[in-house]
């Protein structure tokens, strides 16, 4: 069964024009939305996740999504555990304190547990953002600039982690401009071309 699917669109957000074509996700997938800057990427990363309208209907038949942001992403009037433990507020996980700080351990993240967004750099604040999807485990996860902030090691985790979760778990769509960014993980691509007018999509490995 499709675990996402939203039409083609063909809409204008300010004087950009950006015709998006039919995405079908598949379950255990990882999908790359590559573009250069303007070329609608990260809206269409944000409509496939539902968090910015469509002009065709979105249809998820998974339940749980997770969505990494390029920057911010986490409620600033809330501890780290807080953040965390709001992600799974309403769903069926059964996540106790100290399964959170295991996962915080894993990712060296341990200690930070009381401090507040805006207490952490934009590295930590990623890494955040990535323990809230483990913990979630998402049938899909939404992921933009994925590598950007990370060290070396972090991104050999993080890409290990991602392996695994497509294969046992769930889907992984990320945007991004570079075409080599997991590339060892032999990604789904959809090239988005220009930043107006006509976009044109191409699909291959």
């Amino acid at each position: 069964m499709t675990l996402l699917q939203m039409p083609k669109q063909d809409f204008r957000v300010g004087q950009q024009q950006f015709v998006f074509p039919e995405i079908t996700i598949q379950p255990n997938e990882l999908v790359g939305l590559i573009g250069q800057t303007g070329s609608g990427k990260s809206i269409l990363l944000r409509q496939l996740a539902g968090l910015m309208d469509t002009q065709a209907p979105l249809t998820f038949t998974g339940k749980r999504k997770a969505f990494i942001f390029s920057r911010g992403g986490l409620f600033q009037r809330h501890s780290i555990l807080e953040n965390l433990r709001l992600a799974t507020l309403f769903t069926d996980l059964n996540i106790s304190t100290k399964d959170i700080e295991q996962v915080l351990q894993q990712w060296n993240l341990q200690g930070i547990q009381d401090k507040f967004p805006n207490q952490l750099n934009a590295q930590t604040n990623k890494l955040v953002q990535i323990v809230r999807a483990v913990v979630l485990q998402p049938d899909i996860l939404f992921i933009e600039k994925p590598l950007v902030g990370l060290s070396p090691h972090q991104i050999e985790q993080f890409s290990a982690w991602i392996a695994e979760h497509v294969q046992n778990r769930g889907s992984v769509v990320y945007s991004e401009e570079s075409t080599r960014t997991f590339h060892a993980l032999q990604p789904r691509k959809i090239m988005l071309d220009g930043g107006h007018d006509n976009l044109r999509t191409v699909m291959h490995h």
